[in-house]
C-alpha cells in the first residue's frame, strides 16, 4: 500500500508540473475570446484535487494488489501462480482501457484535424494574400448623410490616390469585410421571374455597398457581365452586381445580366426601394470559411453612399510603407480624419480559424498524452510478462527455438492484448464523436478514413511497445536464462 501511494503521489506531482507548463502555452494557443484566461492557474484548489486523486488512485490500486497477493491457497506454489494469473488479467484489463481511451481521443483529434484542414483549404471566393485592410468612418459633422455627393467624392478621391501609389495593384472599399466577424447586412429584396414578381419580404440577401476596385482587390471572380465603375452614380440608372447564389435562385439556368431587382438603397439619410438592373454576376464571397452564407447583392457606393467603409488594398508594398502612404492621403483630404489600424487580411483568416485551431490543439494534446500512456501500458505489461517468462524462453531456445520465433510470439501476445481495447474504443468513439458534429466541417463524425488511420497508428505504437521487450527476449543467452531463479 505504501509503495502504491508513493508512486501515485509522484505521478500527481509530475502532473502538477506538467499542468503548470501547459498553462503557459494557453495564451499562445487561445483564439483570444476565452474570458478570464489569465486567471487560470494551478492554485490551492487544483493542488488539493491532485492530492485527493493521487491518494484515491494509490489506495485503490494498493488495495487491489494487496487482495490479490493475500488470498490463501492450498500451497505456496499455487498461491504464487494464481496471484500471478489474476494480476496479469487485471493488467491486461487496464491496458485495454488505456487503448480504448486513446482511440477515442485520437479519433476526436483526427476528426478535428481533418475539419481544420478542410476549413483552411475551402474556396472562399476571393484571395487574402498580399491584401491589406483598414477601416475608416467619416466624421459626422463634416460629412452628413444629407450630402451624399460629398461622401462619395471623398472615397473616390481617396481610392484614386491610393491606386496611384507605386506597388498598389487595386484598391476599393466595402461596408463589410469578409472574415472580420461583423454581422452581415441582411435585408429583403424583390425580383422579376418567369413566375411573376417575387414580392418584397419573401426573400432576403446580404447587402454590401462597395466601391469600384474592391472586388478586384480581392480577386473575386467575375462570372458574367461586368463589375462596378465610377460612372455608376446618382446621375445614372441604378444597377447592382449579384453573386452566383442569388442568380441561381432567382433565374436558374438563365443569364442574370439584364434582369431587375428591387433593392434597398440608402440616400440622403433614408432607405428607398429602388429597381436596379443586374450588370454582373460574381463568385459567392464567404464571410466565414465554415459558413456558406446568404445570397449577396453589391450596391455601387456612389448610388448608396455610406460613411463607414472598410478598405481592401492589393499591394506588394511592405505594410509600414503602405500604412504611411495611406495616412498621408487621408490627411490630405481631411486633416482631422482618423483611421483604424492597417493590417494584413491574412490575419482575419487566421482569427476566423483560431477557435477551431484551439479546439483541435487541445483535443490533440489529450490524444497524444493518452497515446503515450497506452504505449507505456503495453510496454510495461509485455516487459513484465517477458521477465516472468525468462526461464521458459531460455528453455525453448536451448531446445532449438529460433530468436525470430520468440520475437513473433511476444508480438502476437501483445497485439492480442490490444485487440479488445481497439474494439471497445471504436464503439465508444462512434458514440462520442457525434458530440463533435457541431465543430466539424467537411467530414462526418463517423468518417471511416479517420477511424482506420487511428486504428493503424495505435497498432503501430503497440507493435513498437511489444517489439522492444520481444527483441530483448529473442537475444537472451539460454544458459544465463536457465540459471535465473
Amino acid at each position: 500500500m505504501i509503495e502504491s501511494v508513493l508512486l501515485s503521489l509522484a505521478g500527481g506531482l509530475a502532473g502538477a508540473l506538467l499542468a503548470e507548463w501547459a498553462l503557459s502555452l494557453l495564451p499562445w494557443l487561445s483564439p483570444g475570446d476565452i474570458p478570464r484566461l489569465t486567471e487560470i492557474a494551478v492554485d490551492g484548489r487544483v493542488l488539493a484535487f491532485l492530492l485527493t486523486a493521487s491518494l484515491i488512485s494509490g489506495i485503490g490500486i494498493g488495495l487491489v494488489s494487496a487482495l490479490h497477493l493475500s488470498r490463501p491457497d492450498s500451497s505456496l506454489a499455487l498461491r504464487s501462480r494464481g496471484a500471478g494469473e489474476r494480476q496479469n488479467r487485471l493488467r491486461r484489463l487496464l491496458v485495454a482501457g488505456e487503448i480504448a481511451l486513446s482511440l477515442v481521443l485520437l479519433v476526436g483529434g483526427g476528426l478535428l484535424l481533418r475539419s481544420f484542414h478542410a476549413l483552411s483549404t475551402v474556396e472562399l471566393g476571393y484571395e487574402t494574400e498580399r491584401v491589406a485592410t483598414f477601416k475608416l468612418s467619416l466624421i459626422d459633422s463634416a460629412y452628413p448623410y444629407s450630402g451624399p455627393l460629398k461622401i462619395a467624392r471623398f472615397y473616390r478621391e481617396l481610392i484614386s490616390g491610393i491606386e496611384e501609389m507605386g506597388g498598389v495593384e487595386a484598391a476599393g472599399a466595402s461596408t463589410e469585410l469578409p472574415l472580420d466577424g461583423a454581422s452581415s447586412g441582411l435585408g429583403p429584396y424583390a425580383y422579376e421571374s418567369d413566375r411573376g414578381l417575387v414580392e418584397w419580404d419573401t426573400v432576403s440577401a446580404d447587402y454590401r455597398t462597395v466601391t469600384p476596385g474592391w472586388l478586384e482587390a480581392l480577386d473575386v471572380r467575375l462570372l458574367e457581365g461586368r463589375l462596378l465603375e465610377w460612372t455608376d452614380d446618382l446621375d445614372h440608372p441604378n444597377l447592382v452586381v449579384v453573386d452566383e447564389l442569388l442568380a441561381n435562385t432567382a433565374w436558374p439556368g438563365k443569364s442574370a445580366v439584364g434582369k431587375r431587382l428591387q433593392v434597398a438603397t440608402f440616400v440622403s439619410g433614408e432607405f428607398r426601394r429602388t429597381w436596379s438592373e443586374v450588370v454582373g454576376v460574381v463568385a459567392h464571397v464567404r464571410h466565414h470559411p465554415g459558413v456558406l452564407g446568404e445570397e449577396q447583392i453589391f450596391l455601387p457606393h456612389s448610388q448608396s453612399p455610406q460613411r463607414t467603409m472598410t478598405f481592401a488594398i492589393k499591394s506588394e508594398l511592405p505594410l509600414e510603407t503602405l500604412s504611411s502612404g495611406i495616412r498621408e492621403r487621408v490627411t490630405t483630404l481631411e486633416a482631422s480624419q482618423p483611421i483604424h489600424s492597417i493590417q494584413p487580411m491574412d490575419d482575419y483568416r487566421a482569427s476566423a480559424l483560431a477557435t477551431h485551431r484551439f479546439t483541435m490543439g487541445t483535443m490533440g494534446s489529450f490524444a497524444l498524452v493518452a497515446l503515450a500512456l497506452a504505449f507505456l501500458g503495453v510496454y510495461g505489461v509485455m516487459g513484465f510478462t517477458v521477465s516472468r517468462r525468462t526461464r521458459e524462453i531460455g528453455l525453448r531456445m536451448a531446445l532449438g527455438a529460433a530468436p525470430g520465433r520468440i520475437l513473433l510470439d511476444v508480438l502476437r501476445d501483445g497485439l492480442l492484448l490490444v485487440g479488445p481495447g481497439l474494439s471497445l474504443g471504436i464503439v465508444a468513439a462512434l458514440v462520442l464523436a457525434r458530440f463533435l458534429s457541431s465543430l466539424l466541417f467537411g467530414v462526418t463524425a463517423s468518417d471511416p478514413l479517420t477511424f482506420v488511420a487511428v486504428a493503424v497508428v495505435l497498432l503501430a505504437v503497440a507493435a513498437v511497445a511489444c517489439y522492444i521487450p520481444g527483441r530483448r527476449a529473442s537475444s537472451l543467452n539460454p544458459l544465463e536464462a536457465l540459471r535465473e531463479e
